[in-house]
């Protein structure tokens, strides 16, 4: 690991229970299969190698399914990138081990690699179908290892913004959206507080971050679009921005983004 990450966490499913050891300290542990683990282990990494081992346990009295499912997130990089690493059978397994297993410079060489059971939403267990923010087993509340990172609208409460634009109840099953603006969400679209309001927030957070011209143009066309700006684009950006651009100007910037269709179709 060449840059340390502003956040990392990693989240554990096993059955039917499993310990985890960041660089040798316990990061954490859990034994309920159907609530998989997050782990914050933002402060426990290095420079350099890392090693996150995890012990699993299978439970009963007989023979039957047992599996270790490991994700491992971190955003790292002045425009923040995500680097995504899921167990795999390049993992090394051992059904006994000795010495201290869990250290950088143990040997796992006679470890055999990690058999692959099934997919991530396949088999027994259905991993996926069970990766939610309310299905999370956690020590803190999601602020605490989460921060201001963007969060999914479907796992955040309904506001009025958000009913404006067409989104249901969660108790209300909807197969179809309609595919032109009603004259309500047109008036929100061009000049709502709320939307404003937001943007204004996060114009002032961009700025809170002392980031270049060029670099502050990136950063909104990744975060928004999920690509860099094209030449054009960016020259666009930076002569909206202006040299010392304020609140006001980064706001205008994130407003033309949010009123592209690729911003409102794509995403």
């Amino acid at each position: 690991m060449t840059e340390l990450p502003e956040q990392a966490y990693v989240i554990v499913s096993a059955d039917n229970s499993w310990r985890m050891w960041v660089n040798g300290q316990e990061a954490g542990q859990g034994d309920d299969w159907m609530r998989p683990g997050l782990v914050d282990v933002t402060q426990r990494l290095r420079g350099g190698e890392n090693v996150i081992a995890i012990e699993a346990s299978n439970g009963g009295n007989s023979p039957n399914a047992a599996g270790l499912m490991v994700v491992i997130d971190s955003l790292a990089g002045a425009v923040p990138t995500l680097t995504e690493l899921s167990s795999n059978s390049g993992w090394r397994t051992a059904t006994e081990v000795k010495g201290k297993w869990t250290q950088a410079n143990f040997d796992d060489s006679k470890w055999k690699p990690a058999i692959v059971a099934a997919a991530s939403n396949d088999g027994p267990w259905g991993f996926i179908n069970r990766l939610s923010a309310e299905s999370l087993s956690r020590g803190s509340d999601p602020q605490s290892w989460w921060g201001d990172r963007p969060v999914r609208a479907a796992l955040a409460s309904r506001d009025t913004l958000q009913a404006t634009l067409g989104r249901p109840n969660r108790e209300q099953p909807v197969t179809r959206r309609d595919s032109q603006a009603t004259l309500l969400q047109a008036l929100e679209l061009t000049n709502g507080a709320s939307l404003d309001g937001i943007l204004r927030e996060g114009a002032s957070r961009l700025k809170e971050r002392e980031l270049s011209r060029e670099s502050m143009v990136q950063a909104v066309y990744v975060q928004a679009l999920g690509r860099d700006p094209t030449a054009t684009e960016a020259a666009l950006a930076a002569e909206l921005l202006g040299d010392t651009p304020d609140v006001d100007q980064v706001a205008d910037l994130l407003w033309v983004l949010v009123m592209l269709p690729e911003f409102q179709l794509i995403p």
